[in-house]
This record gives C-alpha cells, structure tokens and sequence, in this order.
C-alpha cells in the first residue's frame, strides 16, 4: 500500500489523497487486527476477576454478564462456566435481578412493554419468573404510572391529545392503558 499525493504545496498531503493499492483496510478491521495481535490468552482466574469487578458495579443477569465476559475476550465456554459456577454460589440470581429491574424501572415511570423488552434483551425468560406479570404489573398501578406520566406534560404542541399518547406509548404503556388515561385526563379537564 503506497500513497499517491495530487499537487500539495509545502510537501502536504492535499484533498485528492488516495490509496494506490484497492486491499486498505477498514477502521473496525485495522482495531480487530490489534486486539488480535495483543491479546494474551485470558484464563480462569482473570475472568472471575472480571466478574467481580463487573458485580461490584452493579447487578447482572446471567446471560447478559456472558455477553459481557465474551466481549471483554474472554471464551464462550470459560465465561458461560463462569458465570454458571458464580450463579450456583449466589452472586447472581435471574429471579433477583428481574424483581429489582422492575420495581426499579416501575418507579421511574417505565410501562410493562418497555420493561418487559429491556428483560428480554437482558437474557431474562419471562415465563419463568414466578408470578408474572400478575405479580409486578397490576392494572391499577399501570393506569396509575401512566397517569402520573401525563400529569408532568407541559409540553405546547398542536395536537396535544397525540403529544401525550405518544409520550405514554414511548415509556413502553399499552395502547390500551394510554387510551384510558387519556380518555381519564380529558374528562377531568372538561
């Protein structure tokens, strides 16, 4: 691979730089090359390191900390024994771990759907949590949250009927928990 320069004045590089050879290599390509070139085998004890570490922070599901300990280097195997071995001493428990993501993310306002993508994308199998959804998602703390969610609306926008089912829509409520809140908040106004 060579450079070929146009006409730069002062021996600089000008705007029409271009590679002679048709083989550059990408950015992600050049960086996976480095980190191949540098990496050192990773043992056991630096991935129970790494877990560590990474439960220091905060809790983890199972399968999303696999995730993480394979993207950090780590092999498939070695992370998937890992975290099962940390799961056996009680590090980490899934049944934990979801409980608190929702009442956490149920305080913040979040709706049923959102959570229960964001548990999903976490590696967590929602039909075998005990008690759910009945459990964490009764009907009248849903219209409840989606009630307080539209009572902090200031916004000005045109159609504020839509403003608000969108709002309601994007913290992951049902449709038909945000037609009812709305159909609720416009009766009061009136």
């Amino acid at each position: 691979m060579t450079l070929a320069y146009g006409n730069a004045p002062y021996g600089r590089p000008s705007d029409n730089v271009r590679w002679t050879d048709d083989a550059v290599p990408t950015r992600a390509e050049r960086q996976r090359q480095r980190n191949v070139d540098h990496a050192a085998p990773h043992t056991r004890k630096e991935c129970v390191e790494k877990l560590c570490r990474l439960l220091e922070q905060r809790d983890y599901a199972c399968e999303e900390m696999r995730r993480r300990l394979v993207s950090s280097g780590f092999d498939e195997d070695e992370a998937a024994g890992v975290v099962k071995d940390a799961a056996a001493a009680g590090l980490m428990d899934d049944d934990r771990f979801a409980e608190t993501f929702i009442r956490s993310k149920t305080e913040a306002g979040w709706g049923q759907r959102r959570i229960e993508g964001e548990l999903e994308h976490r590696g967590i199998i929602l039909d075998e949590l005990a008690g759910y959804p009945e459990a964490f998602f009764p009907r009248d703390d849903e219209l409840e949250r989606a009630r307080a969610c539209i009572a902090g609306y200031h916004g000005k926008a045109k159609d504020e009927r839509g403003a608000l089912y969108r709002r309601l829509s994007s913290k992951g409520f049902s449709a038909e928990i945000c037609s009812e809140a709305l159909r609720e908040h416009y009766q009061d106004k009136c």
